[in-house]
């Protein structure tokens, strides 16, 4: 979150077993569902990715015969209703025949891909077998630049699938080799019976692991990697645990790799079939254009909901070009119906869209540059101090994003907040406008007036006025906080009841030394002495 500056609302937490490997009706009920519906509330707005972190186990069992499912593929079909269809889920396979963008155009990875209007999310998961290995992975994520070498270690002698897969990885015009060859890059490829060991500084990696009759763990385990190396394998139980095994279990785990540097990577929970395997020529020709390490393997891969598993922080872009970016007029402050944000944005293959944020909500976006212009209407947001986020998209195939992030304040008259607590920061005099807030109690303990309340019960406050409306009734108040009788309230200029009544919150049981604690901010003081949490707006009616 930190490394990325993820937004808070953007984090959930589920309550499941820690068990790397569940039930369906875990998967089910504790793991894709709270998944499903957070991801179906408005204020998501757009995500394409979904992030794993330890502890959520690795795979289900949906009693299916070809073996446990990955549970990070499984979420990639966990749908979004209020965008677009979840994918029918037969409990098996979404194919994406030759892989997303076989033979199609190349595209940067959406959840709006046109898949037969299905929404598809890219999953991976931040594990291996310490944490520090994992925060070492984040790190090497986001100081990682192109360099370093290639391997590509083929096996001899084979047929069938295995020919297919093998001749993917070199030396044909379609191949790894060939492609990262064009693309400039530095390639080891091996196409003796040798199993290649004793490299560092690798970018990448992919062999056959195990399954090569000359494998050995001590070969496997022999090379190291440079921040932002890439890995994957042959193997189709390489993923089959992200917890260090046993000393004398020596197979080929893919988390071996990022003990050794390796920063992302793709392993199986079960046997996928080796037609289902990644495609090499794919990831490594995406990952050095500058798509997203996620982004490379999801293209490469012909199967959803099924047993892939990608590890590592999917924004990991060592070959990105991203465009420069640089927030404009933030010391002008922000006020009116008609207030101005700009951006100045440029890429050497230009700049489609800048998108801009404000306190992490998508505000507007503009696809006229170099200097990009929104117009907001400040009117509707509180008085202050607001975060404010640009995001320039580079206008070729990669869409690589560049970020400028800042502070601007908003001046008005009138402060418009959407919380009851929000009022309580400001000074006397401070007009405030509050919309949909319920009448708790329609008269004044400390003179005329009324209390309203949130509908969550989080916090409440006097309205000094000569209304009467209903309670129970629903309110607009727009008023000037002030202090009266003790205790914060606001003067209220209008009223407006709404027409449709709203449930009373119910009460709750509260210890008399819980009651009052600390204060908020200068302009409301806490009570000394008492055990509390700060004392928002409470009415204590008996």
């Amino acid at each position: 979150r930190q490394a990325r500056k993820i937004p808070a609302k953007n984090f959930l937490y589920i309550t499941c077993p820690e068990d790397e490997y569940v039930t369906k009706d875990i998967c089910e009920n504790l793991i894709r569902r709270p998944i499903y519906e957070c991801l179906s509330q408005p204020s998501m707005g757009d995500i394409d990715y979904i992030v794993l972190t330890k502890g959520v186990p690795l795979a289900a069992d949906y009693g299916d015969s070809t073996g446990r499912y990955s549970i990070t593929s499984i979420l990639t079909c966990v749908g979004n209703p209020s965008i677009m269809k979840p994918i029918p889920n037969p409990y098996g396979p979404y194919s994406l025949p030759g892989g997303v963008w076989l033979p199609g155009p190349e595209i940067a990875w959406s959840s709006k891909l046109p898949l037969a209007n299905y929404r598809i999310y890219c999953v991976t998961r931040l594990d291996g077998y310490s944490f520090d290995t994992i925060k070492a992975m984040i790190d090497g994520g986001l100081s990682a630049v192109p360099g370093g070498t290639y391997l590509l270690d083929k096996r001899v002698s084979v047929t069938g699938w295995y020919y297919v897969v093998n001749e993917r990885l070199g030396a044909g015009e379609c191949s790894a080799y060939a492609k990262l060859i064009a693309n400039g890059a530095d390639v080891f490829l091996d196409q003796t019976s040798e199993f290649k060991t004793g490299f560092s500084n690798l970018m990448g990696y992919f062999g056959w692991g195990s399954n090569d009759p000359n494998y050995s763990y001590s070969k496997f385990t022999g090379n190291t990697f440079r921040p932002g190396a890439i890995v994957d394998t042959f193997y189709s139980f390489s993923a089959r645990t992200l917890n260090k095994p046993s000393a004398t279990n020596c197979d080929s785990l893919i988390a071996d790799l990022f003990e050794k540097g390796a920063c992302g990577g793709n392993g199986y929970v079960s046997e996928p079939y080796v037609s289902t395997a990644t495609f090499p020529n794919i990831l490594f020709d995406r990952y050095t254009k500058g798509f997203n390490m996620a982004e490379s393997f999801f293209g490469a891969m012909n199967e959803l909901f099924w047993k892939s598993c990608i590890i590592g922080d999917p924004l990991m872009a060592p070959y990105a070009t991203p465009p420069q970016v640089t927030l404009l007029s933030l010391d002008t402050p922000l006020t009116g119906a008609d207030a101005k944000l700009k951006a100045y944005a440029s890429d050497v293959s230009g700049v489609s869209r800048v998108d801009f944020y404000i306190d992490d909500v998508l505000v507007g976006r503009s696809s006229s540059g170099p200097v990009f212009e929104i117009t907001i209407d400040s009117t509707q947001m509180s008085v202050g101090e607001h975060k404010v986020e640009a995001v320039a998209y580079e206008n070729s195939p990669v869409a690589s994003q560049g970020f400028a992030y800042g502070t601007v304040s908003v001046q008005n008259e009138i402060s418009k907040v959407k919380k009851i607590s929000q009022t309580f920061a400001y000074p006397d005099g401070q007009k405030v406008a509050l919309s949909d807030k319920v009448v708790t109690l329609a008269r004044g303990i400390v003179g005329p007036g009324f209390y309203i309340q949130e509908p969550d019960r989080t916090a409440g406050i006097f309205v000094k006025s000569a209304e009467t409306p209903t309670e129970g009734s629903m309110v607009d108040v727009v008023g000037a906080m002030s202090s009266f009788g003790g205790e914060r309230v606001i003067v209220a200029d209008s009223v407006v009841p709404k027409a449709s009544p709203a449930p009373m919150p119910r009460p709750i049981g509260v210890k008399n030394s819980s009651l009052g604690g600390s204060s908020i901010g200068p302009y409301t003081q806490g009570v000394a002495g008492v055990k509390g949490p700060r004392n928002i707006g409470l009415l204590v009616k008996t």
